[in-house]
């Protein structure tokens, strides 16, 4: 799952926060993450485990703005939560 921040610093914060939930993150750029869960049974789990873990930091840092997410690299959420076909890695 390919994840965009608006900035580097809640994207430091928030890889280390998915680190600690045993998620594998990798820094992609200034402000973006590639995650996954090694662990997971299928894609789709991972990528609901994800989806809450992200949704949980958010609500702690209710000043962070992710603008993307989705599953891996194939789409993307907008501002406003909408799914957009996002281009390939």
């Amino acid at each position: 799952m390919r994840i965009r921040g608006s900035d580097k610093a809640h994207i430091e914060d928030l890889k280390s926060y998915l680190e600690a939930t045993e998620c594998s993150v990798w820094v992609v750029g200034q402000v973006a993450l590639d995650v996954s869960i090694p662990r997971a049974s299928s894609d789709a789990q991972a990528l609901r485990k994800v989806a809450i873990y992200v949704n949980a930091w958010q609500t702690m840092n209710p000043d962070a703005r992710i603008v993307g997410g989705g599953t891996p690299s194939r789409t993307e959420l907008g501002p406003a939560g909408t799914e957009e076909e996002a281009g390939g890695r």
